[in-house]
């Protein structure tokens, strides 16, 4: 089972290919400068985002997996050394080739699939890393300087 714990969070707003650096908790990307409260990315590639007292912030997590090696014979004939990725029911697998971040996608299969004749010959073994990312956003409501996830009714 999954330990949210290891997840590691980002605003939604900042979704993207590239993200920020990521934080064990939304609060640490809050920033007091001169009495204003924003959240901040740590790389600064990110535009700050302005907050006020009862604003509603979408967060996202994501849940790094791990990584395995990946013996492919045929795009249809493929093995994972370790075995497969468990992913959370409440988020969607994310793997990608290692230091090959446009080849991400939803499934080992897809990525074989998807790369088979890029590998030149065969059998070609790669190393993939998997993360998990959440199926919906999380809202937190900022207010003095703190942010608290926001409880739904039911």
């Amino acid at each position: 089972m999954s330990d949210t714990n290891d997840r590691k969070w980002m605003p939604a707003a900042w979704t993207d290919e590239v993200v920020p650096t990521l934080h064990a908790s939304p609060g640490n990307f809050l920033r007091n400068t001169n009495g204003k409260w924003q959240l901040v990315d740590d790389s600064e590639e990110w535009p700050p985002i302005d907050l006020v007292d009862g604003q509603e912030v979408a967060f996202t997590w994501c849940e790094f997996l791990g990584s395995d090696t990946v013996v492919v014979r045929s795009a249809d004939d493929w093995s994972m050394e370790i075995g497969e990725f468990y992913v959370p029911e409440d988020a969607s697998l994310a793997v990608w080739i290692e230091w090959e971040p446009d080849t991400v996608t939803d499934s080992v299969e897809s990525l074989v699939k998807d790369h088979v004749n890029d590998f030149g010959s065969l059998p070609h073994e790669m190393e993939v890393n998997a993360c998990a990312w959440a199926h919906e956003h999380v809202v937190f409501v900022f207010a003095n300087g703190t942010l608290t996830q926001k409880v739904l009714a039911s």
